[in-house]
């Protein structure tokens, strides 16, 4: 689906990296923040590992632990602050840890991850800074997507399940180094260890901390995230959303006004 994001939303504000609007028919990992970031599928065939998620209404990976990932660049300032953000639905909980999205390797790392106790976890560590291991209390189930959220900032570490604070608060005294890689679906581009096994969707990477409101819009399943991502009508009066032909999902219909300059209206058609 052809869109822009919005570059006055709040969203965008601090966005680093952002793996939204994929094209489930290349290698190649498309960066939505306009910094240029892709990746690249690692082990991974378009054709049959972007499969279709009638409950996120897109197009998700899906891993199956067998040195698969997507590795990119990533222009991380050295800071103390910065924020992830990833849906996740778990096919395979094995009791050993199993990641979702890292920025960073080796012996400076900021992830989200399930641990073996099938608890979501925020990890940051440096080799000169210390290490804060986060760890939620809700204990997952697989088949089910969850949405995932961490912030390094103000001197702690916090996550977020469905946009709801998951956890005790754990405090933070190092400092993030920059860095130059992000991996989804495991540590980093050398580690086959940790890899995760089912579908991941929309991570994304911001160098500020991101309000509980801004977490809790991005744990909803609107495709759109309020506004955030303004499908490209540019030569066109209207876009449908591009469902498989053999779903029968609700279909969004985007309307541009002719009155009201780039202001961009939605309405819903139920096609069951």
């Amino acid at each position: 689906m052809p869109f822009n994001l919005d570059l006055t939303h709040p969203l965008s504000n601090g966005l680093v990296f952002a793996g939204l609007g994929n094209n489930p028919r290349t290698i190649k990992y498309l960066d939505s923040s306009l910094k240029g970031n892709h990746g690249t599928l690692t082990n991974m065939d378009p054709p049959t590992d972007w499969v279709w998620s009638p409950e996120l209404n897109r197009y998700v990976l899906d891993f199956n632990g067998s040195s698969q990932g997507v590795h990119g660049p990533v222009q991380r300032s050295a800071n103390a602050v910065q924020s992830l953000s990833v849906w996740a639905r778990p096919s395979s909980l094995p009791a050993t840890v199993r990641f979702l999205l890292t920025i960073g390797a080796s012996t400076r790392v900021t992830a989200l991850r399930v641990s073996g106790m099938k608890k979501l976890t925020g990890y940051t560590y440096e080799s000169d800074g210390g290490l804060a291991l986060r760890e939620g209390n809700t204990v997952w189930s697989v088949d089910k997507w969850y949405h995932c959220a961490m912030t390094v900032a103000f001197g702690a570490v916090n996550i977020y399940l469905n946009g709801t604070a998951d956890g005790a608060p754990v405090s933070w005294d190092g400092t993030v180094s920059a860095d130059t890689v992000y991996s989804i679906g495991r540590v980093d581009t050398s580690d086959n260890t940790y890899e995760w096994i089912g579908n991941i969707a929309d991570p994304c990477y911001w160098n500020r901390a991101l309000s509980l409101a801004e977490i809790q819009l991005l744990a909803t399943r609107d495709p759109f995230y309020g506004g955030w991502i303004v499908p490209e009508l540019s030569s066109k009066r209207y876009y449908i959303f591009d469902f498989p032909s053999s779903s029968s999902q609700t279909k969004y219909i985007w309307l541009k006004s002719n009155i009201i300059n780039k202001t961009i209206y939605g309405l819903k058609l139920n096609t069951q």
